[in-house]
């Protein structure tokens, strides 16, 4: 589609790779063994000018990314904005480098994937009322344009969960729900293993970065159910929308692989938290590590 550059193949439809339309997805390996990278690969580049001083620049610094704003002036994309991609850019370079998690004795290979949107104005963006058809061959009733995240982040899992991992973990800012719901003080986990969610809360307290699990039951799913669509993108009435959109994506793993999905309603928190003394708080980085040496 446009916007996308090199040979490799592009996985994302028509409607989120549109005329100044900026997404991208990165896949990055991290052999333990070796503390090496196996392999960093981009579908497509991250800029959609095929700069790839911004892809380098993001891996060696894990929480900036540049970009091209609406008002055509390129400008810092701070953490804050886009939290979810350098967390887990940091943990794999933590795991790498960090002495403290004993790292030669933990057999841990990390492949990590970095579903990345933004919005642009464009008259060929996706519209209210569009049916679009993800890469799992499910169709999508757009409720919202705003929910542009969890559409990237639908074919995002499934790309990552074919190859049938251990453990799937997702980080995203995804929902206004949970800030809602938690305020900046902790964030909100959900997923489809309830040993997973016992795993997840512990490791929030012995890792300061604290969870809150909340349900993720059938019968929340009759929210989502299209007349013209395998399944809504959201709700407009916005309620439990934490929830609904845990739903929403579980529809596109595969192989129904242990996963859980954290949103990072404490990405940033005025005055600092915890041992962070900066509103970004950085948010997911400890309590990854902590979840990879005890798994």
């Amino acid at each position: 589609g446009e916007g996308h550059t090199g040979n490799l193949p592009n996985p994302f439809p028509d409607y989120l790779t549109a005329e100044k339309t900026m997404v991208g997805m990165a896949r990055f390996q991290f052999d333990t063994w070796k503390r090496t990278p196996l392999a960093v690969n981009t579908q497509p580049d991250i800029s959609k000018t095929g700069n790839r001083e911004v892809l380098d620049e993001s891996v060696r610094a894990g929480c900036w990314l540049r970009s091209d704003s609406i008002d055509l002036i390129e400008e810092p994309l701070q953490i804050e904005r886009l939290s979810g991609c350098p967390e887990y850019l940091a943990v794999v370079m933590e795991q790498g480098n960090d002495r403290r998690y004993d790292i030669d004795k933990l057999p841990v290979d990390i492949d990590c994937w970095l579903a990345i949107a933004q919005n642009h104005i464009s008259p060929k963006a996706y519209k209210q009322n569009d049916i679009v058809k993800a890469l799992n061959g499910t169709t999508i009733e757009i409720m919202h344009t705003d929910a542009e995240g969890r559409m990237v982040l639908a074919d995002t899992l499934t790309l990552a969960s074919r190859a049938k991992p251990d453990l799937l973990i997702d980080f995203a800012t995804l929902t206004g729900s949970m800030a809602v719901a938690l305020g900046s003080r902790y964030s909100g986990v959900l997923g489809n293993c309830d040993e997973l969610l016992r795993q997840a809360v512990q490791a929030g307290q012995e890792s300061g970065e604290r969870l809150c699990a909340f349900p993720m039951d059938e019968d929340y799913e009759p929210e989502l159910d299209s007349k013209v669509a395998d399944i809504k993108q959201c709700t407009l009435e916005g309620e439990a929308d934490h929830i609904l959109a845990a739903r929403f994506l579980k529809r596109f793993l595969a192989h129904d692989v242990p996963w859980l999905h954290v949103d990072l309603s404490s990405s940033r928190c005025e005055g600092g938290l915890g041992s962070v003394a900066g509103d970004v708080t950085g948010f997911g980085v400890g309590w990854g590590l902590w979840i990879l040496r005890e798994k």
